[in-house]
């Protein structure tokens, strides 16, 4: 997990940014840490959880 201080002046980089967030085989999800919402998921996630992207986000 990578935390980024939350008065961090860099801006937030797509979780997809490389292609590597929908090709890695592991199940990811990318929590917004204040709020506790899901911003993210990838295709492997979807698989292991039996929920669709859509009910997640």
């Amino acid at each position: 997990m990578v935390n980024k201080p939350e008065d961090s002046s860099v801006p937030s980089a797509s979780p997809d940014k490389h292609g590597l967030f929908t090709q890695v085989a592991g199940a990811i999800a990318v929590v917004e840490r204040r709020s506790g919402t899901i911003a993210h998921v990838n295709e492997a996630w979807t698989r292991a959880t039996g929920i669709a992207r859509e009910s997640a986000l």
